[in-house]
């Protein structure tokens, strides 16, 4: 797909309210609420273990400078984006790493790692939704392997709710899936 073909910019689409067969044209800026952006080196271990573990390959595998300059020229304005903590013990490395983003671009925000099993999980929790860019928590269920129903989920999403943030989950259950849980 060429960045003409979906751009609001491209002239692509008639100018009025109306595009092709009477679609409502494209507001400006568009907003990418689901991006997913990890650091160069832990994208490529994720990218390998899709591969490995579920047969999937990523569409567009770029790098998370490369993924932003790819949504901007297609007339992408503000960013949300999440990433996850596989494993117990990296939730903070990932969000130190987002509070840098965070800090290089104006209009992007997060939802933060987070693992249920980090022993400071609540309390880094707590000082990351100080920041104004931070939106809640990406939980990643089939990744991070624990179940919506654990009673360290039920505790971050009754904290996020007294903080007025939220638990974002991601969820793709299948029958193969669901042994996880079984």
């Amino acid at each position: 797909m060429n960045k003409q073909s979906i751009s609001p910019k491209s002239g692509l689409m008639p100018a009025g309210p109306t595009g092709p067969a009477g679609a409502k044209q494209l507001p400006e800026p568009l907003v990418d609420f689901h991006v997913h952006l990890f650091p160069d080196r832990l994208f490529d271990a994720i990218r390998r273990q899709f591969v490995t573990d579920y047969g999937w390959s990523i569409l567009h595998p770029l790098y998370w400078r490369e993924s932003v300059a790819y949504l901007r020229d297609r007339g992408v304005g503000p960013i949300v984006y999440s990433n996850y903590a596989h494993r117990k013990d990296i939730a903070r490395g990932l969000n130190d790493w987002n509070l840098k983003i965070l800090g290089e671009l104006p209009d992007i925000y997060c939802f933060a790692s987070f693992h249920p099993d980090d022993k400071d999980g609540l309390a880094m929790a707590a000082d990351l939704l100080d920041h104004p860019r931070i939106l809640g928590f990406k939980l990643q269920l089939l990744v991070q392997r624990f179940s919506p129903d654990d009673e360290d989920s039920f505790l971050s999403m009754s904290w996020s709710q007294q903080r007025k943030s939220v638990s974002f989950f991601m969820s793709a259950l299948d029958r193969w899936e669901t042994s996880l849980w079984a």
